[in-house]
């Protein structure tokens, strides 16, 4: 096959009016049965006994749940490797869409198609397609996979026939996805933080990576935990149009005789809640008024923990100078944005691990479940608390907490709001200065960085 293959898959695709391509991993599928043959012994018989794997009943309940997001793209048609847990995804996320029909493409599974590949695969197990380029051979083996599935998908796609749909999905196979939406992506002209974003996505189950073809932007496409989905959905029936998360001005460290956390945890988060701000948390929060004064707000939560409190008092210093603003304008405390007794493992890996961004504590063991389940959890709080605000012309709701756990807060938001790779990947390594805001478009998930 020629190296035009991502040339061609736009071509073909264009030709049959899609505008869009969605790349998505197989649910959750059975092992190979333990007298299944070695790939390097007998790889025909392996390859045919891996392409007979059936999904789980975890699977099929992620398949189930995937439908909500699966069901909001216009789907023309469904192109599937020839592996029965691909297939049986398929089927599983469209059920709905009792029209669409379902291709088999020889090359999205993997095995056969490259020996570099599937030797780089056996050797370091799943992870992140940068991990893969930076393997000897890695680069150039992965790129060439994917430049003959693209050329193999243009032929499957040029002959789908007429239909309402503007969108093609792809059912695989972890990083070999990734490898196939690069090549697409780079052909449409994607910036070089897009293409790093497709080098960095570990993709999970039923997820999905959606490639723009006019601009080769991506957009990764997943469940939204149900505390992020509630706290979107709340913002959206209120009117508020914008969340921001705002970091905590400099305060005082913790007595010296204060307890140990792990000791006595009750006694800790007292006298952490206490702790007040400095004379340059005071500075700070009047430097960083001229930003949150532009701030169309409705109204202001806060962690219960004080230096959270006096930074929200102390940044909104120029509504309540103002009457008209000063009476519509509340501050309400929501317990669970302080994340003392949230998570253990939060609470461990932070302590362990100090300030960092995100992407840190998600690389560490069990640390990308924590602070989901936490940024879940803290969304459906702020959720409720949305839902009583009264009327107002303000369509900005500000959050007031602590470093790293509003990013993991901001994620689960902008998950619910429809986010895309860069965005992810901002939030991920976004390191939040004292002071500084995270803004997010609840319609969009965009977001922008707000600083004095």
């Amino acid at each position: 096959m020629s190296s035009d293959g991502p040339a061609a898959l736009l071509q073909a695709c264009a030709s049959q009016g899609l505008s869009e391509v969605l790349f998505v991993r197989h649910a959750n599928a059975a092992p190979l049965a333990g007298t299944s043959p070695a790939r390097l012994d007998k790889p025909h018989d392996w390859k045919r006994e891996d392409q007979m794997r059936v999904l789980t009943d975890k699977g099929r309940e992620q398949c189930l749940t995937a439908q909500t997001w699966f069901s909001t793209v216009p789907m023309r048609c469904l192109i599937s490797s020839p592996a029965r847990r691909a297939s049986e995804t398929a089927m599983g996320m469209a059920a709905s869409a009792e029209t669409l029909g379902l291709r088999m493409v020889e090359g999205v599974h993997p095995a056969g198609m490259s020996e570099t590949c599937e030797n780089l695969f056996d050797s370091l197990g799943y992870g992140p397609l940068r991990k893969f380029f930076a393997a000897e051979g890695g680069e150039a083996g992965f790129r060439d996979y994917g430049r003959r599935v693209t050329e193999e998908l243009s032929l499957a796609i040029a002959s789908i026939g007429e239909g309402a749909g503007t969108c093609a999905a792809v059912f695989g196979h972890a990083v070999f996805l990734n490898a196939i939406a690069l090549e697409l992506a780079q052909a449409a002209g994607c910036t070089a933080e897009t293409a790093d974003s497709l080098l960095d996505m570990d993709l999970g189950e039923t997820q999905g990576i959606l490639v723009d073809l006019a601009t080769g932007s991506v957009t990764k496409k997943a469940v939204a935990g149900a505390g992020g989905a509630s706290l979107v959905a709340a913002c959206r029936a209120q009117g508020v149009t914008q969340l921001v998360m705002v970091r905590h001005a400099n305060a005082a460290p913790l007595a010296e005789d204060a307890p140990v956390r792990t000791d006595k945890p009750h006694h800790w988060k007292k006298d952490d809640q206490k702790r007040f701000l400095t004379d340059k948390g005071k500075e700070q929060c009047m430097a960083a008024s001229t930003w949150f004064s532009t701030m169309p707000l409705r109204a202001m939560f806060s962690s219960p923990a004080r230096r959270a409190s006096e930074t929200a008092v102390g940044m909104a210093a120029q509504y309540e100078s103002e009457e008209s603003k000063a009476a519509s304008l509340s501050l309400l405390m929501v317990e669970s944005v302080h994340p003392a007794g949230m998570s253990e493992i939060c609470e461990s890996l932070f302590e362990t691990m100090g300030y960092g961004p995100l992407r840190k504590f998600y690389e560490a063991d069990g640390g990308e479940a924590a602070f989901r389940d936490y940024g879940n959890r803290v969304c459906e709080d702020l959720g409720g608390q949305v839902t009583l605000l009264p009327e107002s012309s303000g369509t900005c709701v500000a959050v007031f907490g602590h470093a790293v756990f509003l990013n993991a807060i901001a994620l689960e938001a902008c998950l619910a709001a429809n986010w895309n790779a860069d965005t992810t990947n901002q939030l991920l390594d976004l390191d939040l200065g004292e002071t500084q805001g995270i803004t997010i478009d609840v319609q969009t998930g965009s977001v922008e960085k707000m600083q004095a």
